[in-house]
């Protein structure tokens, strides 16, 4: 299909076609890099597991068939009989065939559409790679960057995506998007055996209840990006970033979510507690 109406349905997807023009224009730029760049091409794999830690990452493997997906593992997109906006339409137009360059090479245009107040470097999530311009930097914070990052997790600060304006949602989300509030800071709890679980479901170990958690590495954001999980049965070592949210990601028919104005990525003394801080600095992988 032609770029540019793919471009067109990304950007209503993604976010409501009711965007202010300057926002719907930046994805617009965004979302063509993001085809188009290294992002969709596939990146190294994660090697095999080393005895006692699991370390992996996500590229192209949920659909090596195809360039891109429909959803959020790649850009969401709702076909060409999305509704489209004018606004979507004059976005498209006057950025028609623009991306980002750097050092005259298409940029690695991962995004994300939530913020937890700072965003990751590359390599805590992906492979292990410096990418200049996939690195952390405040997302509106008003006070200048923490060098506590485990109290920083824990508060409940300033910054573009800590918002309740119920106005302002309605007119930049989807519908869809908008059920889910607390975005920003939340909490999700789960018993040792619950999420003993999930581990042994998601990991295909069995360490039984769980019994502590220890953050090893945090990334600049405070995310982690390995961890220690001991359980009754051993114990083991997993990152990366992604790996650890697509491990303690809440199933509906178990988990107890709430939101927080004081939580972590996950829990470092308790093993039946989960929290989140947005997402990282940019998308490619399964959540």
């Amino acid at each position: 299909m032609p770029l540019e109406e793919y471009v067109a349905s990304v950007i209503s997807s993604e976010m409501s076609a009711t965007c202010p023009l300057e926002l719907l224009q930046a994805h617009a730029v965004i979302s063509r890099s993001w085809l188009k760049g290294p992002a969709a091409a596939g990146i190294a794999p994660s090697g095999p597991d080393e005895p006692g830690e699991i370390r992996r990452w996500y590229g192209r493997e949920a659909h090596p068939d195809f360039e891109v997906c429909a959803d959020d593992h790649c850009q969401r997109y709702q076909g060409i009989t999305k509704a489209v906006s004018p606004a979507v339409a004059d976005a498209v137009s006057a950025t028609a065939g623009e991306m980002l360059l750097f050092g005259g090479a298409i940029c690695d245009a991962r995004f994300s559409k939530c913020c937890g107040g700072l965003t990751e470097r590359y390599d805590t999530a992906w492979d292990d790679r410096m990418i200049p311009y996939l690195v952390s930097f405040p997302d509106g914070l008003a006070e200048p960057v923490p060098s506590d990052l485990d109290s920083f997790i824990r508060s409940n600060p300033a910054a573009f995506c800590n918002t309740a304006d119920g106005a302002l949602l309605a007119r930049i989300l989807p519908g869809f998007d908008q059920e889910t509030r607390d975005f920003f800071r939340w909490t999700v709890s789960y018993t040792a055996e619950e999420l003993g679980d999930l581990i042994r479901v998601r990991l295909g170990v069995d360490l039984g209840p769980i019994t502590a958690l220890e953050p090893l590495s945090r990334g600049p954001s405070g995310r982690i990006f390995r961890l220690r999980i001991t359980g009754e049965r051993g114990a083991l070592v997993v990152g990366k970033e992604l790996e650890i949210r697509r491990l303690s990601r809440p199933r509906t028919s178990t988990a107890r979510r709430s939101s927080s104005t004081a939580t972590r990525p996950v829990a470092s003394s308790s093993p039946a507690r989960a929290g989140g801080t947005g997402s990282a600095s940019a998308r490619s992988g399964p959540p």
